[in-house]
């Protein structure tokens, strides 16, 4: 019993390690720039938007990936009516095919374009005096982004990012005067329209710190691939090995000449 309790123990350890760096090595934490050019709902003219934004991406494997994300527009958005700035959140899957340099994707993201200062008429606010009310407020809208994303791979955590797509946004009714003294009624049913957006960003993949060692056929320790960064020709590793009936002991060994070559595990 005193041998077994430090082995399991030793055993956990080791295991709680590599299912940790397992997990790390999935997620992406991401910054970019983006531009969204926002096409109006009544009229046939644009208004491009610059912003930045960051992302998260969680990747079940080299082709599925659950994503998060989130920007920032300081402008105007006269599009949306609005006299202040926006923030995009959208929330959904990438899909495709990860190779070793590159990766090619489709995405499927639903979120809103949070904008302040949104002005719009109230209806049934006509007065006596053939004047109207109007609300200024925060308003969020719904958005759904689909399209392109190319993935760059200049090294084994570094990911250089490109997207292209459709942002589309659901505009609400908008009422308004038909006559400068007529009531305030419906103009315009709610309605999607289709937006062009672009982004380019780079992108950190977590993890690749330590990874479990195979010693004679069993996974029994964890390597250290910094220090092999900075010595190519070592290794530094530790495993467990059992020397007494009694206390099994923990012992440090240096192997030369192994690979370094490594890739994620998803």
């Amino acid at each position: 019993m005193r041998t077994l309790i430090p082995l399991l123990l030793t055993v956990i350890t080791f295991a709680s390690v590599a299912v940790a760096q397992s997990t790390k090595e999935r997620i992406e934490i991401g910054v970019h720039s983006t531009s969204l050019t926002l096409f109006h709902p009544d009229f046939s003219f644009d208004d491009t938007q610059a912003g930045i934004g960051g992302r998260v991406t969680y990747n079940f494997n080299r082709s599925i990936a659950a994503e998060a994300e989130i920007n920032f527009f300081p402008q105007k958005q006269f599009i949306l009516t609005a006299d202040g700035n926006a923030i995009q959140a959208q929330f959904g899957v990438k899909l495709g095919k990860r190779f070793e340099k590159f990766g090619l994707f489709g995405k499927v993201r639903p979120g809103f374009l949070s904008v302040e200062r949104v002005a719009s008429f109230i209806p049934g606010s006509q007065r006596p005096d053939g004047n109207v009310d109007f609300k200024i407020e925060r308003e969020s809208f719904f958005t759904i982004d689909t399209g392109g994303v190319l993935e760059l791979y200049p090294s084994r955590r570094a990911v250089v990012r490109f997207e292209a797509g459709d942002t589309v946004i659901r505009h609400p009714a908008r009422f308004g005067q038909t006559f400068i003294t007529g009531p305030v009624e419906l103009i315009r049913s709610a309605k999607f329209n289709h937006n062009f957006q672009f982004t380019a960003g780079v992108a950190f993949r977590l993890g690749g710190f330590s990874r479990v060692f195979e010693f004679s056929g069993v996974q029994v320790g964890v390597v250290n691939p910094v220090a092999k960064k900075l010595y190519p020709s070592l290794e530094v590793v530790f495993y467990c090995c059992l020397i007494t009936a009694d206390l099994p002991l923990l012992f440090a060994a240096v192997e030369t000449n192994v690979p370094a070559s490594w890739s994620p595990s998803f």
